[in-house]
């Protein structure tokens, strides 16, 4: 029993260190690329991507919890919005938000049915 809860928690452990360490690289991708918008879409492509190939559920959350999210930034995005309202561009920020709205389900849409289409190349 021991033994069993042992093993358990350790592989619980690995599956947490490989989030932090997709969610770092997802977070540093994010910074070089100083783009919200391109982020977000690309972000949502991956995951689309990596949800449709329906890897393992280890492999998902690697993707799905670390590195996708940490790529995507729901706040710089609002924020930008938000700023673009305060300085009276209300209409570029309709615009915006819009897009990254409509974009985002578009290329996870993509991503999804290319990962599908592919699955049968890759085994994970």
């Amino acid at each position: 029993m021991l033994e069993k809860l042992r093993n358990y928690i350790l592989l619980r452990l690995d599956i947490i260190f490989l989030v932090c360490i997709a969610t770092i690289v997802g977070a540093l991708f994010r910074w070089q690329l100083q783009n919200d918008f391109l982020s977000n879409l690309i972000g949502a492509a991956i995951l689309g991507f990596v949800l449709g190939l329906n890897f393992t559920s280890r492999f998902q959350l690697i993707f799905a919890i670390g590195f996708c999210p940490a790529l995507t930034t729901f706040s710089g995005w609002i924020w930008e919005v938000m700023e673009l309202i305060i300085s009276g561009f209300l209409l570029r920020a309709l615009g915006l938000l819009f897009s990254t709205l409509i974009g985002g389900f578009l290329v996870l849409s993509l991503g999804f049915w290319t990962g599908k289409k592919m699955r049968h190349l890759f085994i994970l």
